[in-house]
């Protein structure tokens, strides 16, 4: 059976959510793991992405039932704070960012970055770009939907870790920037990769609600 064992010499993980993602996962984690350990929060997959996740070498969250997006990063954040671990980088499962990306994330947090932040230059969506113009206006993030982070994993305290409602895995980002104005953020140009199944999220009316309503979430936290 595969044991996780953490080496010493690695500072980062990658925390990745993933639903169904069995096509894609391993690919990510086997470039991610040139550089970071990788965790893989099963988010209630109904195929093999936790066997192949940790076939690859990650180690594996597994949730009996699927509790969202924003709900399974989250829970891998949590447990890399429980690690010893200097920093996070959250990434994607569907491959659409890649992989080599991340690298650059470790860097600028290696660096002395606090809060690194990836930068699309396109949306699928009217709703991403609606919250990228407000992002920008707000506090100079031009995707704050972006599923590449990366968080210096002292600066998540338990209060930011808290979980209210679906904001898309923004809130923490949020959170960051209004609360502590002096620390170091950078963000990384990143491009995307074309998608071979149907987003996890969609493209429906739905999904573009729950963006805006993230938006306005963000605007009032506290």
């Amino acid at each position: 059976r595969h044991q996780y064992k953490i080496k010493q010499q690695i500072n980062a993980v990658a925390v990745i959510p993933a639903l169904n993602e069995v096509e894609t996962i391993g690919k990510i984690i086997q470039k991610l793991k040139q550089k970071m350990d990788v965790v893989v929060v099963d988010d209630g997959s109904t195929d093999a992405t936790a066997e192949a996740s940790k076939k690859c070498g990650a180690h594996v969250i597994k949730k009996a039932e699927t509790e969202g997006y924003e709900a399974a990063l989250r829970s891998g954040l949590i447990w890399a704070k429980t690690q010893p671990y200097a920093y996070a980088i959250s990434i994607d499962a569907d491959g659409e960012i890649d992989p080599e990306h991340a690298f650059s994330v470790l860097n600028e947090l290696k660096g002395g970055a606090d809060l690194v932040v990836g930068r699309r230059h396109s949306f699928p969506r009217i709703s991403e770009r609606i919250f990228s113009i407000f992002a920008n206006f707000q506090w100079g993030i031009g995707d704050p939907l972006c599923g590449l982070k990366g968080y210096r994993l002292d600066v998540l305290n338990d209060n930011f870790l808290i979980h209210d409602i679906d904001t898309v895995g923004t809130i923490w980002m949020v959170r960051i920037l209004k609360k502590n104005r002096e620390l170091n953020v950078m963000q990384v140009d990143v491009k995307t990769n074309l998608r071979q199944s149907e987003s996890r999220f969609g493209n429906n009316l739905k999904s573009e609600l729950t963006i805006l309503n993230a938006m306005f979430y963000c605007l009032i936290d506290r």
